[in-house]
């Protein structure tokens, strides 16, 4: 079982995040992206509603799969 705050979208909504938080998000997101197309994935839904962050700031990704069950990723374990 993952806890997660919140999505991407509400923590930028919202102001939460501090300049460092927002470097780390980056650094996040630039890494796993890099990896992913590396692996020759590319995801045609990535946006802020679809990635949890946690009060560490970790992030992670939810997505549906056919089924309608979200899987929700660390981000962390693709890089």
């Amino acid at each position: 079982f993952l806890h997660v705050e919140c999505d991407l979208f509400n923590a930028i909504r919202d102001g939460v995040l501090n300049d460092t938080h927002k470097k780390y998000v980056v650094y996040q997101l630039a890494k796993t992206l890099v990896y992913l197309h590396g692996c020759g994935i590319l995801h045609r839904d990535l946006k802020p509603s679809n990635i949890l962050i946690d009060s560490d700031v970790e992030l992670k990704y939810a997505i549906l799969d056919y089924q309608g069950h979200f899987i929700i990723t660390r981000m962390k374990n693709l890089i």
